[in-house]
Protein backbone atom coordinates (compact mmCIF):
# COMPACT_ATOMS: atom_id res chain seq x y z
CA UNK A 1 0.00 0.00 0.00
CA UNK A 2 1.72 3.45 -0.69
CA UNK A 3 1.91 5.78 1.74
CA UNK A 4 -0.69 8.81 2.24
CA UNK A 5 1.61 12.28 2.04
CA UNK A 6 -0.89 14.08 0.50
CA UNK A 7 -3.95 15.83 2.33
CA UNK A 8 -7.34 16.76 1.96
CA UNK A 9 -7.11 20.55 1.37
CA UNK A 10 -8.41 22.13 4.27
CA UNK A 11 -9.03 25.34 2.22
CA UNK A 12 -9.54 25.54 -1.87
CA UNK A 13 -10.11 29.14 -3.32
CA UNK A 14 -10.10 28.20 -7.30
CA UNK A 15 -9.18 30.73 -9.20
CA UNK A 16 -11.12 32.25 -12.66
CA UNK A 17 -9.35 29.67 -15.18
CA UNK A 18 -10.27 27.26 -13.38
CA UNK A 19 -13.68 28.03 -13.27
CA UNK A 20 -14.08 28.92 -16.55
CA UNK A 21 -13.42 25.16 -17.87
CA UNK A 22 -15.68 23.80 -20.46
CA UNK A 23 -14.28 20.48 -21.09
CA UNK A 24 -15.48 20.97 -24.87
CA UNK A 25 -11.91 21.56 -26.10
CA UNK A 26 -8.52 20.31 -25.21
CA UNK A 27 -8.28 24.13 -23.32
CA UNK A 28 -11.44 23.35 -21.80
CA UNK A 29 -9.50 20.70 -19.88
CA UNK A 30 -6.67 22.27 -18.85
CA UNK A 31 -6.74 26.50 -19.73
CA UNK A 32 -6.02 28.44 -22.77
CA UNK A 33 -3.01 30.22 -21.24
CA UNK A 34 -0.41 27.71 -22.52
CA UNK A 35 2.19 28.20 -25.40
CA UNK A 36 1.74 24.20 -25.85
CA UNK A 37 -0.49 21.07 -25.52
CA UNK A 38 0.75 17.40 -25.37
CA UNK A 39 -2.32 14.88 -26.04
CA UNK A 40 -1.30 11.04 -23.74
CA UNK A 41 -3.61 8.20 -25.66
CA UNK A 42 -2.68 5.95 -23.05
CA UNK A 43 -3.26 7.18 -19.52
CA UNK A 44 -0.15 6.54 -17.77
CA UNK A 45 0.64 4.53 -15.02
CA UNK A 46 3.38 2.29 -13.30
CA UNK A 47 6.65 3.44 -14.49
CA UNK A 48 5.60 5.66 -17.05
CA UNK A 49 4.07 8.01 -14.39
CA UNK A 50 7.01 7.84 -12.83
CA UNK A 51 9.03 9.38 -15.72
CA UNK A 52 6.02 11.87 -16.26
CA UNK A 53 5.92 12.86 -12.27
CA UNK A 54 9.32 13.74 -12.93
CA UNK A 55 8.96 16.04 -16.00
CA UNK A 56 6.61 17.79 -14.18
CA UNK A 57 8.80 17.97 -10.96
CA UNK A 58 11.85 19.54 -13.46
CA UNK A 59 9.38 21.97 -15.08
CA UNK A 60 7.72 23.72 -11.95
CA UNK A 61 9.85 26.41 -9.49
CA UNK A 62 6.83 24.97 -6.85
CA UNK A 63 7.10 21.34 -7.22
CA UNK A 64 6.49 20.77 -3.47
CA UNK A 65 3.45 22.77 -3.74
CA UNK A 66 0.71 20.69 -6.06
CA UNK A 67 -3.33 20.67 -6.32
CA UNK A 68 -5.00 17.22 -7.18
CA UNK A 69 -8.66 17.13 -8.08
CA UNK A 70 -10.44 13.80 -8.25
CA UNK A 71 -13.66 13.57 -9.26
CA UNK A 72 -16.39 12.24 -6.84
CA UNK A 73 -17.90 9.71 -9.36
CA UNK A 74 -14.51 7.94 -9.92
CA UNK A 75 -13.45 7.38 -6.80
CA UNK A 76 -14.79 5.87 -3.38
CA UNK A 77 -10.90 6.10 -1.89
CA UNK A 78 -11.02 9.59 -2.43
CA UNK A 79 -14.24 9.84 -0.14
CA UNK A 80 -12.62 7.79 2.27
CA UNK A 81 -9.72 10.50 3.24
CA UNK A 82 -11.59 13.58 1.99
CA UNK A 83 -15.38 13.72 3.11
CA UNK A 84 -17.12 15.50 1.21
CA UNK A 85 -16.60 17.24 -2.23
CA UNK A 86 -15.79 20.41 -1.67
CA UNK A 87 -15.59 21.64 -5.62
CA UNK A 88 -18.37 21.99 -7.99
CA UNK A 89 -16.89 22.24 -11.87
CA UNK A 90 -18.25 21.25 -15.18
CA UNK A 91 -21.41 19.83 -13.84
CA UNK A 92 -19.50 17.37 -11.31
CA UNK A 93 -18.06 17.62 -7.34
CA UNK A 94 -14.62 17.32 -6.96
CA UNK A 95 -12.03 16.13 -3.77
CA UNK A 96 -9.33 18.11 -3.27
CA UNK A 97 -6.24 17.35 -2.54
CA UNK A 98 -2.46 18.81 -2.04
CA UNK A 99 0.77 17.19 -1.69
CA UNK A 100 4.00 17.16 -3.69
CA UNK A 101 3.57 16.47 -7.89
CA UNK A 102 5.96 13.61 -7.04
CA UNK A 103 3.05 12.08 -4.92
CA UNK A 104 1.11 11.42 -7.92
CA UNK A 105 2.13 8.40 -8.10
CA UNK A 106 1.30 7.28 -4.44
CA UNK A 107 -2.36 8.90 -4.66
CA UNK A 108 -2.88 7.35 -8.50
CA UNK A 109 -1.97 3.86 -6.62
CA UNK A 110 -3.96 4.47 -3.83
CA UNK A 111 -7.20 5.80 -5.68
CA UNK A 112 -6.93 2.47 -7.44
CA UNK A 113 -6.29 0.22 -5.12
CA UNK A 114 -7.33 1.13 -1.37
CA UNK A 115 -9.32 -1.18 -0.04
CA UNK A 116 -8.85 -4.08 -2.33
CA UNK A 117 -8.46 -7.95 -1.21
CA UNK A 118 -4.84 -9.37 -1.40
CA UNK A 119 -4.88 -11.33 -4.36
CA UNK A 120 -6.61 -8.33 -6.63
CA UNK A 121 -3.78 -5.75 -5.10
CA UNK A 122 -0.86 -7.99 -6.12
CA UNK A 123 -2.38 -8.43 -9.31
CA UNK A 124 -3.19 -4.70 -9.91
CA UNK A 125 0.43 -3.89 -8.61
CA UNK A 126 2.42 -6.16 -10.99
CA UNK A 127 0.78 -4.07 -13.92
CA UNK A 128 1.49 -0.85 -11.91
CA UNK A 129 -2.32 0.04 -12.04
CA UNK A 130 -3.03 3.24 -10.97
CA UNK A 131 -6.22 5.76 -11.50
CA UNK A 132 -5.09 9.41 -12.49
CA UNK A 133 -6.77 12.51 -10.42
CA UNK A 134 -8.42 14.41 -12.80
CA UNK A 135 -6.75 17.48 -12.58
CA UNK A 136 -2.98 18.29 -11.57
CA UNK A 137 -1.03 21.49 -11.01
CA UNK A 138 1.16 22.90 -9.32
CA UNK A 139 1.00 26.31 -7.25
CA UNK A 140 2.70 28.17 -10.09
CA UNK A 141 0.39 27.07 -12.99
CA UNK A 142 3.55 26.29 -14.79
CA UNK A 143 1.65 23.58 -16.51
CA UNK A 144 -2.28 21.90 -16.02
CA UNK A 145 -2.58 18.09 -16.40
CA UNK A 146 -6.11 16.85 -16.49
CA UNK A 147 -8.47 14.47 -18.67
CA UNK A 148 -12.70 14.83 -19.31
CA UNK A 149 -13.66 11.54 -17.52
CA UNK A 150 -15.53 10.92 -20.71
CA UNK A 151 -12.43 11.18 -22.95
CA UNK A 152 -9.79 8.63 -22.28
CA UNK A 153 -7.02 10.37 -22.66
CA UNK A 154 -4.44 12.98 -21.02
CA UNK A 155 -3.90 16.56 -22.18
CA UNK A 156 -1.09 18.63 -20.69
CA UNK A 157 -0.79 22.60 -20.82
CA UNK A 158 2.62 23.94 -20.39
CA UNK A 159 5.56 25.49 -22.04
CA UNK A 160 7.20 24.61 -25.09
CA UNK A 161 10.50 23.04 -23.78
CA UNK A 162 8.21 21.07 -21.57
CA UNK A 163 6.38 19.96 -24.53
CA UNK A 164 9.13 18.96 -26.21
CA UNK A 165 10.44 16.81 -23.19
CA UNK A 166 6.53 14.98 -23.32
CA UNK A 167 6.67 14.29 -26.61
CA UNK A 168 9.53 12.06 -26.15
CA UNK A 169 7.16 9.72 -24.19
CA UNK A 170 6.11 7.78 -27.36
CA UNK A 171 5.23 4.77 -25.59
CA UNK A 172 2.47 6.91 -23.85
CA UNK A 173 1.23 7.99 -27.15
CA UNK A 174 2.41 11.29 -26.77
CA UNK A 175 1.58 14.14 -30.00
CA UNK A 176 1.40 17.64 -29.88
CA UNK A 177 -2.28 18.98 -29.24
CA UNK A 178 -4.07 22.02 -29.89
CA UNK A 179 -5.94 24.29 -28.07
CA UNK A 180 -8.88 24.24 -29.70
CA UNK A 181 -9.02 20.65 -30.70
CA UNK A 182 -12.40 19.05 -29.62
CA UNK A 183 -12.28 16.44 -27.06
CA UNK A 184 -13.05 12.84 -28.45
CA UNK A 185 -15.67 11.30 -26.58
CA UNK A 186 -15.54 7.72 -25.84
Amino acid sequence: MPRRPWLPADRFEPEAWLQALTGATVAGVVSSDFESYVRFDDLPHGEPLHVLARIMSEHTGTPERCWFLVWEGYSLNAAAIAGDPVFPLDDRRFYVFRGEVAELVDLAQYLATAGLDEETLARLNADGHSDLPSKWWPEDRAWVAGWHIDAAYLVVGCSDVMAERLLELKSLGARPASRVDPLEWG
